[in-house]
């Protein structure tokens, strides 16, 4: 028992164990209170930013990758970087065995010239991880669940 939790607790503090499934996400979030960052297509939906306009989307990330348009709204859609899925094992080290699944992207929707909704596309994953892991603001140890 003593040597079954020395193992667990040295485990934990010094790499990574658990099994996670990661595949892509989506939030949607509505403007005024969303603030769109300078990096293309990047959106802060805890920011208190203003109500953005066509003219101010174009001055901050440049022209869309794509245009679509269903009766009187208007989508804008910027690529971002390319989304991974699959699975996630720990076994000492991460052991990633996922596949691409295309481009992340931010899909901005517009009534008239003023934008309504944004659809923000990422990772998430389900699972068990313990170790060392990064998050958001660095690293930190411990387990994380979701």
């Amino acid at each position: 028992m003593r040597l079954t939790a020395l193992v667990l607790l040295s485990a934990v503090l010094s790499a990574c164990v658990g099994a996670m499934v990661v595949s892509e996400g989506s939030s949607i979030d509505k403007s005024p209170g969303l603030t769109l960052q300078r990096q293309r297509g990047v959106v802060d939906p805890y920011g208190s930013g203003p109500s953005y306009t066509k003219f101010d989307v174009r001055k901050l990330w440049g022209e869309p990758d794509a245009i679509a348009q269903s009766g009187s709204v208007e989508y804008w859609h910027y690529n971002r970087e390319i989304g991974w899925s699959g699975l996630l094992i720990g076994l000492v080290i991460p052991i990633p065995l996922m596949v691409p699944t295309g481009y992340r992207e931010t899909i901005l929707e517009f009534s008239g010239d003023n934008l309504l909704k944004v659809d923000y596309r990422h990772t998430k994953g389900r699972g068990l991880l313990c170790g060392i892991l990064q998050v958001h603001s660095g690293f930190r140890s411990g387990c994380t669940a979701t």
